[in-house]
């Protein structure tokens, strides 16, 4: 096993210097820091949901099926 050094840049990786790999040779890549993009969320928007509920105006009256407990 031998081990080459490699930069990843815009999608290609770029070996340093000229190294002699064989053709179709099955390679194992190794990141060695944190300088990898991780993705981006979008921001959060507050009350995106607001028009899609609805509460009824008589939410908080007492149920009539609950009338002999009360």
């Amino acid at each position: 096993m031998e081990a080459y050094v490699a930069y990843y840049e815009n999608g290609r990786i770029i070996p340093v210097g000229n190294p002699k790999i064989p053709e179709k040779r099955k390679l194992i890549i190794t990141v060695l820091d944190e300088t990898i993009a991780k993705p981006v969320r979008p921001p959060f928007e507050y009350g995106i949901m607001s028009d899609s509920m609805w509460m009824a105006d008589d939410f908080n009256a007492p149920l009539d099926i609950f009338e002999e407990y009360m």
